[in-house]
């Protein structure tokens, strides 16, 4: 499905935007489907359109009116100039001669089993020009097709993205560099990426779940309609996407335990049936065997217990593991928080039906550490071959000897 719509202000009797109260205060303007051609002063019709790609499309128009409001606590206060790294997830729809099929998307180079690539995924903010950039290297599960996607620019001009704050931003596709399908630019890419502060969608959580509560994770959704040089078409839907700055792998610790809970978040296709899930997210770390089992609570309404997850570099870990009845496979890392390397983790994640049914979710997760790490050493095993003492119990009665044991 896409929606398309150009977008432009009402004008007023007195050929202003801007409407005022009786005392002359700004109280409020109108936003329509009409639009202003390149160069005119004159609102011209323009409707706004739905296009599924098996139906065809309908029409429709919308007024949405503005009104100042309060700003929310926080919002403005704290810009950072950074760079984020990390992992995207989601599905793609594609348009082909005969049939929809949907795809799983993840970070480009992603291999089933082995730690992914997070510096695949890049969000740049500036906090002298108030611009955000994107560059998501994302590919198709099967690496069937590969695309390079450009988002916005911190430039302070054409930057086609704002940045607010570091809970605060968002970015359209650049004008700036090109985004490319399998190497070759694009014919056409309507795209954004938003954080999830912009949105504050929880009205889909299910019982017993929570976002993530990260103070250093940034996370949040992005959604791409773009055409190849052979007019095929691609639609991401509701993919979502996770990023901080990420641990070294010489700051890693070498020994210790730590529990980490948050959220899987992403787009689901349940035999054809398009939809947002929302699951609870723990991870179980032993950072002495740089291991880890991942328990997966309510995605969709399915569970899965004990997945393991190791990691061949320390930062970044990999595992799977199935239910019975759905295969599921990770890809994360590390995340600092301040000086600490290792507190918060995200990454991306996928699930498939397993006997043949038709389900297939695209997904990302992001999770923060419950406490320190946990560095005390365990008990020693207790060795079940070796005396550990003597003890000799005497009962008498009545003056007479009954029993005697010894162990």
């Amino acid at each position: 499905m896409r929606d398309q719509s150009g977008i432009g202000s009402v004008p007023g009797s007195d050929g202003a935007s801007l409407f005022t109260d009786s005392s002359g205060n700004i109280s409020h303007f109108v936003l329509t489907n009409d639009t202003y051609p390149s160069g005119q002063n004159t609102l011209t019709t323009s409707l706004a359109l739905q296009s599924p790609f098996n139906s065809s499309l309908t029409t429709y128009a919308f007024d949405l009116v503005a009104s100042p409001t309060t700003t929310p606590s926080g919002v403005g206060t704290t810009g950072t100039s950074r760079a984020l790294n990390g992992y995207v997830g989601g599905l793609v729809e594609r348009n082909t001669t005969s049939s929809f099929p949907t795809f799983i998307v993840e970070n480009d180079d992603s291999v089933t089993g082995s730690p992914g690539d997070p510096t695949a995924v890049r969000i740049t903010t500036n906090a002298s020009t108030n611009r955000p950039d994107g560059e998501f290297g994302v590919q198709v599960e099967d690496d069937s097709r590969n695309y390079e996607l450009r988002f916005g620019t911190t430039s302070a001009s054409s930057g086609r993205g704002t940045f607010i704050d570091d809970n605060t931003f968002g970015a359209c596709d650049s004008t700036q560099t090109a985004s490319t399908i399998d190497g070759t630019t694009a014919s056409r890419m309507r795209m954004f990426m938003v954080n999830q502060d912009v949105v504050k969608v929880t009205g889909f959580l299910p019982s017993g779940v929570s976002f993530c509560a990260c103070e250093f994770l940034q996370w949040g959704y992005w959604t791409v309609d773009a055409k190849d040089v052979s007019n095929n078409v691609d639609r991401f839907h509701l993919a979502t996407w996770v990023a901080g700055v990420l641990s070294t792998t010489g700051e890693m610790p070498t020994t210790g335990t730590a529990t980490y809970v948050g959220h899987l978040n992403g787009s689901v296709d349940n035999n054809g049936v398009r939809y947002q899930a929302v699951g609870k997210f723990q991870n179980a770390r032993n950072f002495g065997s740089q291991s880890g089992s991942v328990t997966v609570t309510n995605f969709d309404g399915a569970n899965f217990s004990s997945v393991s997850v190791s990691a061949s570099n320390k930062r970044d870990f990999a595992g799977s593991g199935s239910n019975g009845t759905k295969s599921i496979s990770f890809h994360g890392s590390f995340y600092k928080g301040g000086s600490d390397a290792t507190k918060e983790q995200g990454g991306q994640f996928h699930i498939q039906g397993t006997e043949g049914t038709s389900y297939k979710a695209g997904a990302t997760f992001a999770a923060a550490r419950q406490g320190d790490i946990d560095t005390s050493p365990p008990p020693p095993p207790i060795d079940k071959g070796r005396r550990m003492g003597a003890l000799t119990l005497v009962v008498e009665n009545d003056g007479g000897l009954v029993g005697l044991l010894a162990l």
